[in-house]
């Protein structure tokens, strides 16, 4: 329902006007015969939109627009009165009036007019009031993102940098436009990250994270991943728009995993052991760099049958009984027996020490080579 208030000093007009502008059921008026009582009455009611006469004892129809914006801001406001001079509508828009209009003629027509004003006003503010709102949400969500986002024009300069930049890189976002992105770009980088550019504006391009070191306000370099976003379609950019954001947490936590893994394979090495794991339900068969190395294994995984085929034909069955037994009853293992390596044909005595997850379907089996047999 559109709250109205209708203020003028014809009480005959106001209760015509309340009388036609209710007729459809979507508007509600209250009307008042003086602009003092307008003012009082905004106090205690918030309205949608004020319909105002012009000439009024105590306070004319300008006046209260004036004190109407003063104390309550942009509530929308219809001038609709019988004086049509120029300096009196100049005076009304100069003054913040949305719209004015001139009583007179047949009464069904002139609110009808006056109706559609007001409906028009009220669809306005609330679109205005929704891109306001998502703006303010947008411009939020920009500022407290921890990614930088980069609008490009289709030759790489930046026509706009979010606030994340300068606690980010350093740089004032205000001062990134008009620069070029690549000269921010590690030269041993800026090959991947220009295909990947020219890449964006391509027809069913899949976009794919490209990772590389950009240039900082004090001269060094930080690991970056960004995603390439083509807005060709988008008249006032006709670029792309790139999301980055700082990885430089992945990268240290990455250089510790290496770290560890290659700890983890010279210890392999040095005790000439190694795991395999047998997924049952796939007959797959995967091999630590360490059971690579014990079984002349080039591939991380093989079949089942072919790994089968490395064991030395007398162990074969007791072999085959341990994993039955293993998977059936779950009973874990330790057995030695005998393996022919792929690569060299060389025999060689391992231990075998298994267990069996029954929910992943995986068999886990360290294995060991038994030296001095």
């Amino acid at each position: 329902m559109i709250q109205v208030l209708y203020v003028d000093d014809e009480p005959g007009l106001l209760e015509i006007g309340k009388l036609f502008l209710e007729r459809t059921n979507d508007i509600k008026v209250e009307t008042l015969n003086s602009a003092t009582q307008g003012l009082d009455q905004l106090e205690l009611i918030n309205y949608d939109v004020i319909v105002s006469d012009f000439q009024m004892p105590h306070m004319d129809g300008i006046e209260f627009l004036k004190r109407v914006r003063a104390a309550k801001g942009d509530i929308p406001f219809i001038l609709f009165t019988g004086r049509g001079r120029e300096e009196v509508v100049i005076e009304a828009i100069n003054s913040g009036a949305d719209f004015y209009l001139q009583k007179g003629g047949e009464p069904k027509a002139q609110f009808a007019e006056l109706a559609h004003k007001i409906r028009q006003l009220v669809r306005r503010t609330s679109v205005e009031g929704m891109l306001q709102q998502n703006e303010t949400w947008f411009q939020t969500i920009i500022r407290h993102s921890d990614e930088i986002i980069t609008l490009l024009n289709r030759d790489g300069v930046m026509i706009y940098a979010s606030p994340p930049v300068e606690p980010m890189l350093g740089y004032k976002a205000m001062n990134m436009t008009g620069k070029k992105f690549m000269d921010f770009i590690h030269p041993d980088d800026a090959s991947a990250v220009r295909q990947e550019f020219s890449s964006a504006f391509e027809k069913d391009h899949v976009r794919n994270p490209v990772r590389y070191r950009v240039l900082k306000s004090d001269g060094l370099y930080m690991p970056v991943e960004s995603v390439i976003t083509s807005l060709l379609e988008v008249p006032e950019i006709q670029g792309a728009m790139m999301t980055t954001r700082d990885i430089t947490g992945w990268k240290q936590a990455e250089h510790v995993l290496q770290t560890n893994i290659a700890r983890y394979h010279r210890a392999e090495r040095l005790a000439r052991s190694g795991y395999w794991e047998h997924k049952t339900g796939t007959g797959s068969v995967t091999l630590s760099e360490g059971a690579k190395n014990l079984f002349g294994l080039p591939a991380c995984e093989c079949s089942q049958s072919d790994f089968d085929s490395l064991t030395i034909p007398e162990y074969r069955d007791s072999l085959e009984r341990a994993k039955q037994a293993l998977v059936t009853g779950g009973l874990p293992f330790t057995l030695d027996y005998k393996i022919k390596r792929k690569d060299s044909g060389d025999v060689v005595a391992v231990r075998l020490v298994g267990e069996y997850d029954r929910e992943e379907q995986v068999m886990f089996v360290i294995v060991q080579e038994l030296t001095g047999v």
